[in-house]
């Protein structure tokens, strides 16, 4: 069967964004722990201790979206019909990539881990940060690999 038979075997261009819901709940979450130990009454050494962890969480959320950019960052990733997988990066690289055991398939949600070069990453899509038929066709293919893995694993 061919592409031209199953419209799901085409290449698919995934293009790497950041979701604003989950950007958005990590920062919130954050912000609160950093004011939350100010209105107990803990110790003053306690609360300078949990409210440097969230800080230096912000921290990082701040280098990783905006120096991360400049290096090796990934920004789209291929799907090829034979289920091989690429990842384009900022500076021009490509790498062959293979998915990780970590794979999480739902209509609302997809987390997966793919390992390429010295990476191993975990890229999560949802409805908002990519083309909903793009999305769609992504879970399909990932759900079809999945229970094709699971029944060669049980005939073993």
């Amino acid at each position: 069967m061919d592409s031209y038979e199953n419209p799901f075997l085409v290449t698919l261009r995934l293009p790497i964004r950041g979701s604003s819901i989950i950007e958005s709940v990590h920062i919130l979450a954050n912000t609160f722990c950093i004011f939350v130990p100010w209105l107990t009454g803990l110790n003053l050494n306690f609360k300078i201790m949990l409210t440097i962890l969230p800080v230096l969480n912000l921290c990082y959320l701040y280098y990783k979206f905006r120096f991360t950019q400049i290096t090796g960052r990934a920004t789209e990733l291929i799907l090829s019909p034979e289920d091989d997988w690429q990842v384009n990066t900022v500076n021009g690289v490509v790498y062959e990539a293979t998915i990780g055991d970590s794979l999480f398939v739902h209509p609302l949600l997809t987390i997966m881990s793919l390992r390429y070069g010295r990476h191993k990453e975990y890229f999560i899509f949802t409805p908002e940060n990519i083309d909903a038929d793009m999305f769609r066709r992504l879970r399909v293919r990932l759900r079809f690999k999945v229970n094709a893995e699971r029944s060669s694993d049980t005939m073993k």
